[in-house]
């Protein structure tokens, strides 16, 4: 780690010890609380989605524990399981399943967070979502792409095969083509 994010760090961790926690933002396509403007200095959200974005679990456990959101979204609707989705951060992504993150939280454009997981090419993340949760693999965003039709955009050979062969074991059970074929 660099010596910005060792020093991001250390000032998170004190204020995550110190502070209060607060629960401010967007939740479920709720309008946001009025706050007054020193209220609303640090928001939890970003708190979270500054711990995420460095890619730390155990700040972030420790921001969950003292009661932030796993489902804040921001003002388009990007919820913070989007961000580490995308980011490939495995380990956080399973820390904020693990407080009843939803899986299948969708922005505001209807992406899951398996979806940016996928256009980034994020293997094993991708992985775990299939294998290890209720991640809805046909979901189509508003655009009427799926998790496979991005990977297959971007070109994210390995992620769209496994993609493809779950959506196969998915047919085989009576269920539909991701792909849309």
């Amino acid at each position: 780690m660099d010596a910005v994010g060792a020093v991001v760090n250390s000032l998170v961790l004190a204020s995550v010890l110190t502070d209060p926690p607060q629960q401010r933002g967007v939740r479920n396509n709720e309008e946001p609380e009025a706050t007054s403007a020193a209220a609303s200095t640090i928001p939890a959200y970003s708190c979270l989605s500054e711990v995420v974005k460095l890619g730390n679990p155990e700040i972030a456990r420790r921001l969950l524990l003292r009661g932030a959101d796993p489902d804040l979204k921001d003002a388009t609707g990007f919820a913070i399981l989007h961000d580490v989705a995308r980011a490939g951060f495995l380990d956080t992504l399973q820390t904020l399943l693990e407080f009843q993150a939803d899986v299948n939280v969708e922005d505001n454009e209807g992406n899951l967070p398996l979806h940016f997981a996928a256009q980034e090419g994020h293997l094993p993340v991708v992985d775990f979502l299939l294998e290890r949760t209720a991640s809805r693999v046909e979901h189509r965003n508003h655009k009427g792409a799926t998790a496979y039709d991005l990977a297959k955009l971007y070109k994210r050979d390995a992620v769209a095969n496994l993609l493809q062969s779950r959506c196969s074991r998915s047919r085989g059970k009576g269920g539909a083509a991701a792909s849309g074929e």
